[in-house]
């Protein structure tokens, strides 16, 4: 079954998507199975599933121009400038400039940062 109408559906069982933002959510998520392709990062179905309903969220969040509060500048320090590379090559895809939101890029970022420690320790 193909990618990203799998994490589609798994997403669309625990919130439902809207219409108006499947194409959107298709988009974005393609952006991050690409980045994380490209850089051998394996996400397991359930790391897919949170960064599904995360990317939801962010489109929704940029839709009702709703904004995070803004993240320390020492915990952005924290998580690798890679990870934070890839999250914004992906939030990219959004309009709205929220590749510049270092919330939103933090929080994205964590889950390719999870995937990646998880992935070097088997």
């Amino acid at each position: 079954m193909d990618m990203i109408f799998k994490i589609t559906q798994d997403v669309a069982e625990l919130e439902l998507i809207d219409p108006s933002e499947q194409k959107v959510f298709q988009d974005v998520l393609s952006a991050a199975i690409e980045v994380t392709q490209k850089n051998s990062i394996i996400l397991t179905p359930e790391r897919w599933l949170a960064v599904g309903v995360h990317l939801l969220a962010v489109i929704r969040r940029a839709r009702n121009n709703e904004k995070l509060p803004p993240v320390d500048q020492t915990i952005l320090q924290q998580v690798c400038p890679d990870m934070l590379k890839l999250s914004r090559q992906v939030l990219d895809r959004l309009s709205g400039g929220l590749e510049n939101d270092d919330t939103e890029v933090l929080l994205l970022a964590v889950h390719f940062e999870a995937a990646k420690v998880i992935g070097s320790s088997k």
